[in-house]
């Protein structure tokens, strides 16, 4: 209910994963957004993000949403939050996010979406996220990598694209994220490689390709 922890408005940790919990009231959270740093609502029912209820959380860090029944996210789902550093979204039905669901989200670093059914990564799709070091896309059904899928990840190092179905990587894929070291791309479709589709990634120190269909590799690099 509203104002369930009213009594305790220091709360750091709030851990209700595995329940069955499927909505939230407007604001039961309201009186722990000073102090709280860590939420866990994985493994619920929840359909939609419960956004009210963390909006403006002044020192949330880690929120963690796996496991639960969500579809998409529109615009303005995560906003003002300026310390968040980690989400986690895996394992949920969400087919697309609008580029304006994170809004004042400057400190994002790792951000979790497997096991979901994103297809077509438009451009501008991971706007804002300046901070960025991971992105886990693994087991969505992305088909194709182009030049301007991660343009604005300017700060990305590692990338998993794993559990796809990826049939091409298209020329200067990643040539706005010369930070990246690690690509992980196996159990994929990918049939070509093209020419200086790594060109700008000076970094790289691991590149994994296993369990395409790959007959040839020409200069990546």
């Amino acid at each position: 209910p509203e104002r369930a922890f009213a009594e305790t408005p220091k709360l750091k940790q709030l851990r209700l994963e595995r329940n069955q919990i499927c909505t939230l009231t407007s604001n039961p959270l309201n009186e722990t957004k000073e102090f709280l740093e860590l939420l866990d609502l994985s493994d619920n029912c929840f359909k939609a993000i419960p956004a009210q209820n963390f909006r403006g959380a002044q020192a949330l860090t880690y929120l963690d949403m796996s496991n639960n029944e969500l579809h998409d996210l529109p615009s303005l789902q995560f906003m003002t939050l300026p310390l968040l550093k980690e989400v986690r979204l895996n394992g949920n039905k969400i087919k697309n996010f609008s580029p304006l669901a994170f809004m004042n989200v400057p400190n994002l670093q790792h951000f979790y979406l497997r096991h979901n059914e994103l297809n077509d990564l438009e451009p501008n799709r991971f706007q804002g996220f300046r901070k960025l070091e991971l992105l886990d896309l693994t087991g969505n059904k992305i088909t194709k990598l182009k030049s301007s899928t991660f343009k604005e990840v300017t700060s990305l190092k590692q990338l998993f694209l794993d559990e796809n179905e990826i049939e091409s990587v298209e020329t200067l894929a990643f040539s706005s994220n010369p930070k990246l070291q690690m690509i992980s791309m196996q159990e994929n479709k990918i049939r070509t490689l093209y020419r200086n589709a790594f060109e700008s990634c000076a970094q790289m120190m691991i590149l994994l390709l296993g369990n395409n269909r790959l007959t040839s590799i020409s200069k990546l690099f």
